[in-house]
Order: structure tokens, then sequence, then C-alpha cells
């Protein structure tokens, strides 16, 4: 008997150039269905007839539309309010809750199509969010550009980049029960390992990360009895372009695959720094170039995903984020002012002393 992983499961994890261009076109076929779909909630939700069962079902009706859907990547997970605290909570074993202007809703859906596998997660507040819930979904999303945005050398394991999905909870000593990214299929099982993305993996037979990786980028936070949160977008592991390449080492970086709007209303933009604030504009952006062109039948929809892509100022151009929220920046600029000026006195001090001797 042989005890080692199937070098299969390793050439299966690294997709060639025609399952890539596929999964590429696929993933954003699939986000059309999912914009479309939050439009629809948009307007539903309002009227409280909206249950956690009949909004999975309008996805799955949308995503029928496209003639490569063959079924559901896996159970949807439709969950409001307190439902969204558990991790995989059961829609079909729940009790069914109807959204509402009040609660959160998370939806964590994918589809199997001929030429991918789908899985995306978004969560969402159709009132006024209290700051609470709005401050932690900031930190998820937070951690999820960490990760998106990195550039690392090969031979980088997934354990070795968790810690970026995590830190903006860490320091609010916040954190989530379960792992940061898993391996996605083509057509196949929507966890398919390697890639794997958690800090508290030790397995033998976890593999760095190579270009041609599919997983998922998903931190969240989750209250008992109160709420979930949970931001799901598929990525792709390819080689960086960088300036430099210390010892002719290859650098990689990650490609976002789905490309659907993060909720505006739940971003406390008052915590985002300058670099995370580009980052998500110029993913707004690329959602714009990826989904507007394929949303010609539907302009009101395309309306909607101008509204919710608008760019973000940086935090310091905000005049609501004067408050405690900003008091650090303020304080390290206002020491170095008095460090300078200190500086200065002593400097000038000196000179009146030598040209009055």
């Amino acid at each position: 008997m042989v005890n080692k992983p199937s070098p299969i499961r390793s050439l299966k994890a690294r997709k060639n150039e025609i399952e890539l261009k596929n999964l590429r076109d696929c993933n954003i076929r699939d986000s059309v269905a999912r914009i479309r779909h939050m439009f629809w909630l948009e307007n539903e939700v309002k009227k409280g007839i909206v249950t956690e069962i009949t909004s999975a079902e309008k996805l799955e009706q949308i995503q029928k539309e496209d003639p490569n859907f063959k079924m559901k990547s896996f159970y949807s997970i439709s969950a409001v309010g307190k439902n969204a605290a558990i991790v995989h909570y059961s829609t079909n074993q729940g009790d069914n809750s109807t959204l509402t202007l009040d609660k959160v809703y998370l939806l964590d859906a994918g589809g199997n199509y001929l030429d991918c596998t789908s899985d995306i997660t978004r969560t969402h507040f159709y009132g006024d969010p209290p700051s609470d819930i709005k401050d932690a979904y900031t930190k998820v999303l937070q951690g999820s550009i960490n990760l998106a945005s990195i550039v690392f050398p090969t031979g980088v394991y997934g354990r070795e980049l968790d810690v970026l999905a995590r830190s903006a909870l860490w320091k609010d000593g916040l954190d989530y029960g379960h792992g940061t990214g898993h391996g996605i299929g083509y057509f196949l099982s929507v966890h398919e390992n390697p890639p794997r993305t958690s800090y508290s993996s030790r397995s033998s037979d976890d593999e760095f990360f190579e270009p041609g990786m599919i997983q998922s980028d998903e931190p969240g936070y989750y209250e008992d009895g109160y709420y979930g949160i949970r931001l799901e977008t598929a990525i792709e592991t390819v080689k960086a372009d960088t300036p430099f390449n210390f010892r002719n080492k290859v650098y990689l970086k990650f490609n976002a695959l789905n490309f659907v709007p993060f909720e505006k209303n739940l971003i406390n933009e008052c915590l985002l720094t300058n670099e995370q604030v580009d980052w998500l504009n110029k993913y707004n952006e690329e959602t714009r170039n990826h989904i507007l062109p394929r949303l010609e039948k539907f302009p009101e929809i395309k309306e909607y995903l101008l509204m919710k892509t608008e760019p973000f100022k940086y935090s310091h151009t905000y005049s609501h984020c004067s408050s405690n929220q900003l008091n650090r920046s303020s304080v390290d600029f206002n020491s170095k002012n008095l460090l300078l000026i200190y500086v200065l006195s002593l400097i000038l001090s000196l000179i009146f002393f030598l040209i009055l001797s």
C-alpha cells in the first residue's frame, strides 16, 4: 500500500489555459446572474414576502437561463439574521425566515456549469444597518482585500497568507472559526484541495501556490444568535509583474474571477486605508467593464450596478471621518509637527547664542 496523495489532485489543481479561459468567462456569466438576483431582491424584500428558500430558488431560476448551467454546485446557504451566524446553515432544514429591512441576509451560492464551478458569498442589509454590524462587515472586507491584493514569491503556502485575511479582525480580538480559502474544481467539487488557506492547516498534503490554481477568498465574522457575515470571491493565482526578482524568484498575485459588488451601505469608509480604497475602486471598475456589456437587455439593472459601484474616496476626505476613527493618524501627524518645531527652536536658539557671543 502506498500512503501518498494522488498525483491527480495536483494536476487538477493547476488549471490549463483552456480551463482558465472558460473559468474566467463562466464566472463573469455567473456574476451577471448574481447581480440580476441582487436587483430583484432590492425590490422584492420591501414587500415582505421573500423567504430564504424563495430567494435561493430565484437565483437558481436565473442561473438556469445559461445553457451551460447543469445544477447548483452545493445547497445554497440562504440565511437571515441569526441563521447567518451558522456557518453551514441548511436552508431546507432551517426555519425559512423572511428577509426584512432590519436583519442581515447572507447568500452563499454557486453553480456547476459545463465550463466552471462557481462559489460566491455576499452579505446584504436592506435597511439602515447598526454600527456594530457595519464595522464588522468592513473588517471582513478589509481582510478579503488584504488577501486579494498580496504579491508573494513562489513557495508560499496558504497557511502563511491566512493572517492577512484575519488581521483587521484580530486587532479587535475577533476571528472566525473556518478556513479562509479552499480550492475550487472545474465542473467538479466546489471544495477541491489544494490549495487551502488556513493558518491551522499543518497537513503534509498541503501544496504551495502556483499559477493556474483557483481558490476562494472568504473571511467572515459571526455573532451567535444575532448575525453572520461572509464575503467570498473566487481568485486565480497568476504571475505578478514586479520591478525586481530577488534571486530570480517568480512572484505571484491573485486576480478576481467573480465581479459582484460589495454592499455599499455596510462599508464604513472611515476604516479603509488608502490602499484598500484603491483596490476597491479598481474592483468596481473591473466589475463595470465585465458586467455592463452583458446587461444590454436590462437597462434598470445597468443603472443599479452603476450606483453600486460608485468610487470611494479616501477616508480623510469625508467630514464625518474626523472623529476617533482618524485620531490616531492625526496624533501621529501632530507629534511629528511638534518634534519639528522643537528641533527648529533649538537651532534658532543656537544661532542667536552664536550671534550674541
